[in-house]
């Protein structure tokens, strides 16, 4: 495997995970670290891959997760757990409710100007976007802290943040440090 060297000089083996809400950052924190780091980001509950058939989806997955050097986001808890074990740094973003909305919003709005993102292919439709909302506005109560409860219970390492910025600042100091 060719690995280039990021401009911060850092090899291409970390494995980042970011957990959070749609709204919350995930995508906006990734596109950053991945740039950064010049590691490949995924989003594992992204369009692209929820309309795999079930086992090419798990596949994927699985075949993913075992690879050096990735940084993979997503908003399920289900998909959780062994990436969490699998990375060497996971992320669960707590942006704001109100941030979160305002931000689905906006991006349904940029996504009908005809602009595309990462994860989300085509149109918004009004469908999609009751979905986005809906999960948004109730991942708090429903999700988030019934997973964060868990991973305390499992003693899974997790790093929480309600800003991309000071995550961001995290990682990267985080990773100036060598693998465990």
């Amino acid at each position: 495997m060719n690995k280039m060297p990021s401009p911060l000089g850092l090899g291409s083996d970390y494995r980042i995970y970011l957990i959070g809400a749609p709204g919350s950052g995930k995508s906006f924190l990734a596109e950053r670290l991945s740039h950064a780091l010049h590691i490949a980001w995924h989003d594992l509950d992204g369009e692209d891959i929820d309309s795999l058939p079930l086992l090419e989806r798990i596949t994927y997955r699985k075949a993913l997760q075992q690879q050096k050097g990735w940084i993979c986001e997503a908003v399920s808890q289900s998909i959780g757990r062994d990436w969490i074990q699998a990375a060497d740094i996971t992320i669960v973003l707590t942006t704001p409710r109100i941030v979160r909305i305002w931000r689905v919003l906006f991006r349904a709005l940029l996504k009908t100007l005809g602009r595309q993102f990462k994860g989300q292919w085509g149109k918004e439709t009004w469908a999609s976007l009751r979905f986005r909302l809906g999960m948004t506005w109730r991942y708090d109560k429903t999700i988030l802290y019934p997973f964060l409860e868990e991973i305390q219970r499992l003693g899974l390492p997790v790093v929480v943040f309600a800003d991309n910025q000071a995550a961001y600042a995290a990682v990267l100091e985080r990773l100036t440090q060598p693998l465990d």
